[in-house]
């Protein structure tokens, strides 16, 4: 299991990661999205969360 201070860089990872990467639901909804995906798409996070 990960330590708590190991968190908030696993966290970084995901958001500067080199490639998009993106959570969705089971019906397809974006729920989470890194900032590589939303820079990739000219979106900000905002316009991209909740999209199938």
């Amino acid at each position: 299991m990960l330590e708590q201070e190991s968190l908030p860089a696993t966290g970084e990872l995901y958001e500067h990661a080199a490639c998009g990467l993106l959570v969705t639901l089971p019906n397809g909804t974006i729920e989470r999205a890194n900032l590589t995906f939303c820079r990739w798409l000219g979106l900000e996070r905002e316009a991209v969360i909740g999209r199938r």
